[in-house]
């Protein structure tokens, strides 16, 4: 039911752009020249048909009327071959101009592979929005080598650092409003919160997520289900302290024996929740701006209590885990380590980045120590 109903919006969407499409000036003169030229052409004229036989004769004769002076026929001809041809010089003018648009715009799609499960359809070609012009596609792949291998941190951190200056390398020094950077794949969630810090400061950023239902790359374009985060819990750690885990359960309920296991208990625990934490229903980006936006008032109500240090636990979408870290602030919000969960590692929070913030121009990796 809810897949018609989308089908259903997007075509109402569809049929409503198409009949407030903007109409060009190219063709508004040539439909109406050509509704001038017509009649005038069919005025001067009538038909003439002749039929004979032994026993009949028809005969009528193709010749000029003489109920319209030739001179108003010609007039009014010339008005209307004046209006096609400006429609078409303006058209021709047009075409040129989004011509040498289109070269200068230029997409990038950058997907993150770092799971044995990422989907073997490529992003390159994935109908996401993206506009018409040249487009590169960048794979960062830190994918373990086999799959009873984790994946290595040094490895991702790596690469993940590298690819701001490969796209920087690859927009050829156009200008930032003709770029588009499209930013996406499945990964480990601290290294898609990072590409989101390191994409922040784009002007044209489209992040795309894999549907696992319909086996394709998409556009986070969906209706909203009005589905939220629920209000931030009152915090209850004494004054003075310095450092939090905050714990977010958007997809999936974070495990809480986990964070035991791998965290200090002094550490207090906030836990943000979503109201309905099912997988898959995250294809609104109404939705995902909610979340976002619950997320930064959490950590802005965590900097009001004191906290200069938070050990983030994520367990979102991909396209969620990207959005917040375009979101975070590197300048005013505290330090920031997002961690990597591994469910049948002996410390299943093995390993984590420190994001770039004030204190750090770059991110780091810092190891969870075995209790």
């Amino acid at each position: 039911m809810s897949a018609l109903l989308n089908f259903g919006a997007k075509l109402l969407t569809r049929i409503i752009d198409f009949l407030l499409r903007k109409r060009s000036i190219s063709g508004a003169l040539l439909k109406y020249g050509s509704v001038i030229v017509v009649p005038a052409l069919a005025s001067g004229w009538a038909l003439g048909v002749m039929y004979l036989d032994p026993q009949h004769h028809l005969r009528l004769d193709l010749k000029t009327t003489d109920g319209v002076p030739g001179w108003s026929v010609l007039v009014v001809l010339a008005f209307g071959l004046i209006l096609m041809l400006s429609g078409f010089v303006i058209g021709v003018r047009d075409w040129r101009g989004e011509k040498r648009a289109e070269n200068k715009r230029k997409s990038i799609v950058v997907e993150l592979r770092g799971l044995h499960s990422s989907p073997a359809t490529p992003a390159s070609t994935a109908q996401i929005g993206l506009p018409k012009g040249g487009r590169d596609w960048h794979v960062v792949d830190f994918r373990p080598p086999s799959e009873g291998q984790l994946v290595d941190p040094e490895l991702a951190l790596e690469k993940i650092s590298a690819i701001k200056r490969s796209v920087e390398a690859a927009c050829g020094g156009r200008a930032k409003e003709d770029v588009t950077v499209a930013l996406g794949g499945l990964a480990g969630v601290p290294c898609l919160f990072l590409a989101g810090m390191l994409f922040d400061d784009e002007t044209n950023v489209v992040v795309y997520d894999w549907d696992r239902n319909q086996k394709v790359w998409r556009l986070t374009d969906d209706l909203d289900d009005g589905k939220r985060m629920l209000p931030f819990p009152a915090a209850t750690f004494a004054v003075g302290t310095k450092e939090v885990v905050l714990a977010i359960s958007a997809s999936y309920s974070v495990d809480a024996n986990a964070i035991v296991r791998t965290f200090d208990q002094t550490l207090p625990v906030v836990h943000l929740r979503s109201e309905e934490m099912l997988a898959d229903r995250f294809w609104s980006i109404e939705k995902q701006q909610a979340f976002v936006l619950a997320f930064r008032d959490a950590v802005q109500h965590l900097m009001g209590r004191g906290i200069e240090r938070i050990q983030l636990v994520l367990a979102a979408p991909a396209s969620l885990c990207i959005r917040m870290g375009m979101a975070y602030d590197r300048r005013l919000m505290p330090d920031l380590l997002v961690h990597q969960y591994e469910r049948t590692a002996m410390v299943p929070y093995p390993w984590g980045f420190r994001m770039p913030t004030h204190g750090s121009r770059s991110a780091t990796i810092e190891r969870a120590v075995a209790k």
